[in-house]
């Protein structure tokens, strides 16, 4: 079985793949994040009457008390309203008010390494979604289900092998797959037994809009903030956590400034197949995260910590890299991997604390047991905001530096990586709420010294349909 860059579970590379796996990154098993996939948390702390709203998406009057997924707002007209395609001639709208919701996206990305790298060049890469949500409430059902299906995929030419960095420097590029490919990497089902606990199961696509690491300012697939893997999600916790995977889990919202969640995960899921048969037969992954609002200085924050545990075998990385490469040779294995991570953000100027517009901090930090996770440490931060030009208000930019401690291990050690760090500067243009178009640079420092330093320049055209 196989991961998405070409990895079996032995640690083995493919033939095609293997000479540009050991030149770029021994490991990169699976992508991550944390399952806190419930609407409920955008319900309860984000786009509510009276709380911080996103504005780029309005919420249309009928709502339910029952509901878990906020009723959007697809009416308007073309160059102000939320999509594209809008409500189909009130359709569309229709179908929302009574709970079903379907939405599509693309994000296509241009970018190029204009000086270092392995090799300067320019390569185009697109990633569409398609949204399902069911609302069991609005449906006239039962209260406080959602029925949740995502599919997505890419296509184009990746700049991952021009630059030479361990960590993508567009995300889109390895999610949902490495290889072009269209799959449904989530089927889930959510159910809240109160508006303070809930439960879901299912299929799990742990990074999304509103769960994954979330941070107000460096967040996402890639889609709307930055583009760099390592400021969409912690890098140290990479490893244990399939970006999509079969789970269960439970939501616990004690406060309206507190939502916890815990999750136990399969170890080794993949988008592009269900394995019922394997599911969870090599380990499990436990995931338990906790977040916290915070209104200093009468402005709007968060505090996040959380943590993973994975009893599955992984290859270790402190043993020779001809155990990876020569069939017959035994690969060591180390018995399990954990990792903690923390991630906060700050509005320091937020004129209205109930909208979230303004500039503010953000920082990232992880450490992992080092032996199986190539990351051993991780440290990320830096400075964000959203709607300060006048007459500009859905405009946001950013700017983040990161620093990736590499685990000193035999196997890293032989292939010659060393610590790597970078920075990404974007500015993200709302040329209308359905068409965003961001200009991006990079400065990467590779992990392996024989690689110069990269500069990226890119741009991202996102639509919503």
């Amino acid at each position: 079985m196989r991961n998405r860059l070409g990895i079996n579970r032995f640690g083995q590379a493919s033939p095609l793949r293997r000479r540009a796996l050991l030149e770029t990154s021994a490991v990169f098993a699976a992508w991550l994040a944390i399952a806190s996939p419930s609407p409920r948390a955008l319900a309860a702390d984000q786009p509510t009457a009276g709380s911080v709203t996103d504005a780029t998406k309005t919420i249309a009057p009928v709502q339910n008390k029952n509901q878990v997924y906020p009723t959007p707002d697809y009416t308007g007209e073309f160059l102000s309203r939320s999509t594209l395609t809008g409500d189909w001639g009130g359709t569309r709208q229709e179908w929302a008010n009574k709970g079903i919701t379907l939405d599509a996206y693309l994000t296509q990305v241009g970018m190029g390494v204009v000086s270092g790298g392995r090799d300067t060049g320019w390569e185009y890469l697109g990633r569409g979604e398609i949204d399902l949500n069911l609302d069991t409430a609005k449906l006239g059902l039962w209260p406080g289900g959602l029925f949740s299906v995502i599919a997505e995929g890419h296509y184009g030419r990746s700049i991952f092998p021009h630059t030479g960095a361990l960590l993508p420097a567009d995300l889109n590029e390895v999610i949902p797959e490495v290889d072009d490919s269209f799959v449904i990497p989530q089927v889930m089902y959510t159910q809240f037994l109160s508006e303070q606990f809930g439960l879901f199961v299912g299929k799990i696509t742990t990074i999304t809009q509103i769960s994954g690491d979330m941070n107000e300012f460096a967040h996402g697939k890639g889609d709307h903030q930055f583009l760099n893997t390592a400021f969409c999600a912690n890098p140290a916790i990479l490893l244990t956590v399939p970006y999509s995977t079969f789970g269960a889990g439970a939501i616990a919202i004690p406060s309206k400034d507190l939502m916890i969640t815990a999750a136990v995960l399969d170890p080794h899921g993949r988008a592009d197949s269900a394995q019922l048969d394997q599911l969870f037969s090599d380990g499990v992954t436990i995931n338990l995260e906790g977040r916290y609002t915070t209104r200093f200085f009468d402005m709007t924050g968060h505090q996040l910590l959380g943590g993973t545990y994975s009893t599955s075998s992984y290859t270790d990385l402190d043993q020779r890299v001809l155990n990876l490469i020569l069939p017959g040779l035994p690969t060591e294995k180390a018995s399990d991997s954990w990792s903690i991570y923390y991630n906060c953000d700050q509005y320091f100027y937020q004129p209205d604390p109930k909208v979230n517009k303004g500039i503010g901090l953000f920082t990232r930090a992880g450490v992992s047991d080092g032996e199986a996770n190539p990351i051993h440490w991780f440290a990320s931060g830096g400075i964000g905001g959203k709607g300060m030009i006048s007459g500009r208000p859905n405009d946001a930019f950013g700017i983040g530096y990161y620093y990736a401690g590499i685990a000193d291990t035999r196997i890293t050690s032989s292939l010659g990586f060393e610590d790597a760090q970078g920075v990404e500067a974007f500015y993200d243009i709302a040329l209308t709420p359905w068409l965003h178009l961001t200009p991006d640079v990079q400065w990467i420092q590779p992990s392996q010294d024989r690689v110069d330093d990269s500069w990226i320049v890119g741009f991202r055209l996102y639509m919503a349909f």
